[in-house]
């Protein structure tokens, strides 16, 4: 009987924890360029951190401390462990992508890690999403009558045809804040928080925004008498 005592008392306590942690978060792999593990890009690997257990793909696993995700591996890494991994993965985030990836992954050519693994997460139909690196985004960008040259022009063809494959090619800053917040339910995507959104918050409640986003004056101090804890998060390119 005692022993009986003993495991009940054991299994209140794990089902009391795992209440207080709330649902399981899912799993996404990151797979990242050199320019995604600098300052600038380390910022995006935070945000995208508190709401999926991230795993990483750098060229040199010495890039990322391998205590802060699930998992850290190199781009040399054996097919078995990184296709055990995007099976696992209930997202696929490529993070500073080339153009070399871009154009191959558009036109289905798999001859590199980042193409094979893209071309295999697209076969899985897996949510891909894909951020290029910085100097590419001014191409990668349509904006009315603006007048874009050939080169670009081709260039802009690949992301249209990798989108039509089903993947997420992010470009302008309203995207950015719609897939980096995916899978957190406090986020608000709205620019402009007004006293009527904040109103229909429940009181004490936390809610999370873009710094683009336009909080009105009042809407400020419906926040302070409500006691709602407003997160901002940088998701600018």
């Amino acid at each position: 009987m005692a022993d009986r005592e003993l495991v009940r008392q054991i299994v209140e306590e794990v089902v009391e924890r795992l209440m207080k942690q709330g649902p399981t978060r899912k799993r996404a792999v990151a797979v990242c360029w050199s320019e995604a593990m600098t300052d600038s890009g380390q910022i995006r690997l935070e945000e995208l951190e508190k709401r999926w257990d991230l795993v990483l793909f750098t060229p040199e696993r010495s890039l990322a401390d391998p205590n802060r995700y699930e998992a850290v591996h190199s781009w040399e890494a054996d097919e078995a462990l990184w296709d055990r991994e995007l099976t696992q993965a209930e997202r696929m985030i490529f993070l500073g992508v080339d153009q070399d990836t871009l154009v191959k992954g558009a036109r289905q050519i798999a001859d590199t890690f980042p193409t094979r693994l893209l071309a295999r997460s697209l076969l899985k139909e897996k949510e891909v999403c894909l951020v290029p690196e910085k100097h590419l985004l001014w191409t990668t960008r349509e904006k009315p009558g603006n007048r874009i040259n050939p080169y670009c022009r081709k260039i802009l063809e690949c992301v249209h045809e990798l989108r039509s494959y089903g993947a997420t090619v992010v470009t302008t800053p309203e995207e950015i804040r719609g897939s980096f917040a995916v899978g957190d339910p406090r986020f608000l995507d709205v620019l402009l928080l007004d006293a009527e959104k904040v109103q229909s918050l429940p009181e004490g409640s936390t809610v999370v925004v873009s710094s683009s986003t336009l909080v009105t004056p009042l809407a400020k101090d419906f926040v302070r008498e409500r006691k709602i804890n407003v997160q901002v998060i940088d998701l600018e390119m």
